[in-house]
């Protein structure tokens, strides 16, 4: 989202085409001819793990290698130096594996958050999208008071991920979990109250 904010106003737009849909889901549902804004494209991305919407913002890009060399440049930039992307959303291939860390995970979420647009995605419960609604699947905008905004994630290899922000009393504190089991939402609502608990 970063990458893409960094080249790409949010009212640009691209029709879809179907190697946008080819990809496995999680998708938004793209249809072949409709146009999307960027902005629309990152809501489906952040809000619903748009994969569809991801292989779209790469080719508005100039293309997956393009695009993933750029999201690679971001990290390191950012402070993830032990990120490797190797698609436009995360997904794994055979031979190729996207790697990340729980620090690099904290530190791409920190510098995220100051992006307006990517803020307000992300603790919006729902955003207009063309033909339908999407919602938010982060519960923690309903379950955990002070929160800034998160993303879910799976794999096969990294397992349920999740990465979320909130503040309290002028603190704010960033949980990330990784290779997770059972119900990552009240782990996470553990791990912060400890964390602003502490001095």
């Amino acid at each position: 989202a970063m990458t893409v904010l960094d080249h790409l106003r949010p009212d640009n737009f691209a029709r879809a085409n179907t190697s946008h849909t080819k990809v496995e889901c999680s998708c938004v549902g793209l249809r072949p001819g409709q146009a999307y804004t960027t902005a629309q494209l990152l809501a489906a991305v952040l809000m619903v793990s748009g994969n569809d919407a991801a292989n779209m913002l790469a080719d508005m890009l100039g293309g997956q290698r393009v695009a993933v060399a750029a999201m690679n440049r971001k990290a390191v930039l950012v402070g993830a130096r032990s990120t490797k992307a190797s698609s436009p959303s995360g997904l794994d291939g055979p031979g190729w594996e996207s790697i990340t860390t729980p620090h690099d995970l904290a530190v791409i979420m920190r510098a995220a958050l100051r992006y307006p647009l990517i803020a307000q995605i992300m603790r919006s419960p729902t955003a207009p999208f063309p033909g339908k609604t999407l919602h938010n699947q982060n519960e923690l905008l309903t379950r955990y008071p002070g929160d800034l905004g998160g993303k879910t994630g799976y794999t096969n290899l990294a397992r349920k991920t999740y990465v979320g922000a909130a503040e309290r009393g002028g603190r704010r504190l960033v949980v990330v979990q990784m290779y997770g089991t059972g119900d990552l939402y009240g782990q996470a609502i553990r791990l912060l109250d400890y964390g602003f608990s502490q001095p």
